[in-house]
């Protein structure tokens, strides 16, 4: 009994000190990625995806970060989906969910009950050779319950890394975490979108060549920053945490 309360005690101070990390990043990737990396390990999960809400339009969300490491090593696969949308209904599981605002378990999208108005897209599964199976997919819900995209969990591992099915407590953990998330994502956000408003000042004083420049010296910088770290064979968490001047 004494060892279970240790190891719940870890665990909730582990989770407490996670999300007043979060509050420490800044950067939006580097957020949302540290975000879903988190998220899979504290459920034991082999993939995942984030959902964001687009900005201009509050109908659309955006599929804005994706981790498996089944499929994918490189640190570009966050880039994957960069461009694909979801129209925020009951048509689709994040969708739904950010449509709701309340959390969906699976424990088969191959099988999902008649009485649940959403459906599984097996394009990417049919592509890919990958099953998607158990899903948790729950709300990215600020304070003022603001939604402000969906964290979606695929596929939780057991230590023989087969295929188990997500627990209650699974539910409540990532519940707490996504919605301590959401507040910093939001933060996020809106420092993106100041700093994008500046960049277009800039444009606007010369339209032909300051805000390309700022974009590309931008890009230039994180490209020489990653080949630099994986030639001194600096780990992949390392390399995304946010750097600060």
């Amino acid at each position: 009994m004494d060892k279970e309360f240790d190891a719940d005690r870890h665990s909730l101070n582990r989770l407490l000190a996670l999300v007043e990390q979060l509050g420490n990043i800044k950067d939006l990737d580097a957020l949302l990625d540290r975000v879903l990396l988190e998220a899979r390990r504290l459920t034991k999960a082999d993939a995942g995806s984030i959902f964001l809400v687009d900005s201009t339009d509050n109908k659309v969300l955006n599929f804005s970060y994706i981790h498996n490491d089944t499929l994918f090593t490189s640190p570009i696969n966050k880039y994957i989906y960069s461009s694909q949308t979801l129209p925020i209904n009951n048509k689709s599981i994040a969708g739904y969910v950010a449509l709701t605002g309340e959390p969906v378990i699976l424990d088969d999208v191959y099988d999902i009950p008649t009485h649940r108005p959403f459906g599984f897209n097996r394009a990417f599964d049919i592509k890919s050779g990958y099953r998607t199976k158990a899903v948790m997919a729950v709300p990215l819900k600020t304070s003022r319950d603001k939604i402000v995209g969906v964290l979606q969990i695929i596929n939780a591992l057991s230590a023989e890394k087969d295929f188990v099915t997500f627990t209650k407590t699974d539910e409540l953990v990532v519940n707490y975490f996504a919605n301590n998330a959401a507040v910093a994502i939001e933060r996020a956000m809106m420092t993106r979108e100041t700093i994008l408003r500046m960049i277009k000042m800039c444009e606007l004083r010369d339209p032909k060549e300051t805000g390309a420049h700022a974009n590309r010296v931008g890009a230039y910088t994180a490209e020489i920053y990653q080949k630099w770290a994986l030639d001194k064979g600096t780990g992949s968490d390392e390399i995304k945490k946010p750097r600060t001047c």
